[in-house]
């Protein structure tokens, strides 16, 4: 009646909020998965008296399966499949590339570090498949190719480096996580998120704001025995992404 009668807006009339409700426990916190890949839903196929037993146990409270509060729990326990469902698109995070311990460069993966200030919300800990999208550096020309990629693509606008046969779009196995192999020697535990693009080319994108973005989740962080029993899971990790972004 209000847009009608002051014609100062226009009212639009959407459906229901999506496929109805799930539950959530109270207070949830993320938790990494124990296992390789993407978990399961754990109230997938239970019978009501399960639900109602599950639901009891932790405290769970119903939400639409259409809302940031059951988006951000699904990230929190690595179910990136169901929470790209909900998003219609994949989850991502947005950062500056700095100069990290350059490690991953000495056992052949070299990645880009994401500085501490990323934006948007980090799923849980561990290794994913995804993408590396170059969002260009700070105080570029617009129209202007980034620094080492030599293309005359349009860089000037942002839907065509997010496009998806864009050159500035690789396929990447990202580590969110505090680096469990090594942060005992390095005395380092702080949280970083790391991608390492899956490209035969050198990317220099030292200053550049990029996005990285959540197609599914791979494994939990590992200490391995070695660096090179790492490399090895590593290079597991990018022929699965290989296949899942394929």
């Amino acid at each position: 009646n209000l847009a009608l009668a002051t014609g100062v807006f226009q009212l639009d009339v959407v459906d229901d909020h999506g496929p109805g409700e799930t539950r959530v426990p109270t207070n949830a916190k993320p938790v990494m998965p124990a296992d390789h890949g993407e978990p399961a839903d754990p109230l997938e196929g239970a019978t009501k008296a399960e639900r109602r037993a599950w639901s009891k146990k932790h405290q769970a409270k119903a939400v639409r399966v259409w809302s940031s509060t059951n988006v951000r729990y699904l990230l929190g326990q690595g179910r990136i499949k169901d929470a790209d469902a909900i998003l219609g698109h994949m989850h991502a995070v947005e950062g500056t590339v700095v100069h990290g311990e350059e490690r991953g460069r000495t056992i052949g993966f070299p990645t880009a570090n994401l500085s501490q200030d990323v934006f948007g919300y980090l799923p849980v800990d561990g290794v994913y498949a995804g993408w590396l999208v170059d969002l260009g550096k700070a105080g570029d020309e617009p129209g202007k190719p980034a620094d080492g990629i030599a293309t005359a693509y349009d860089s000037s606008s942002m839907d065509a480096r997010l496009a998806p046969h864009s050159p500035y779009r690789w396929p990447a196995a990202i580590s969110i996580g505090t680096k469990p192999t090594f942060n005992e020697a390095t005395g380092m535990h702080e949280r970083v998120v790391e991608a390492y693009a899956i490209t035969d080319d050198w990317l220099d994108l030292y200053g550049h704001q990029v996005r990285v973005e959540f197609a599914r989740f791979l494994r939990p962080q590992i200490r391995f025995a070695s660096a090179d029993d790492l490399a090895a899971e590593l290079r597991r990790n990018v022929e699965e992404t290989k296949r899942l972004t394929a």
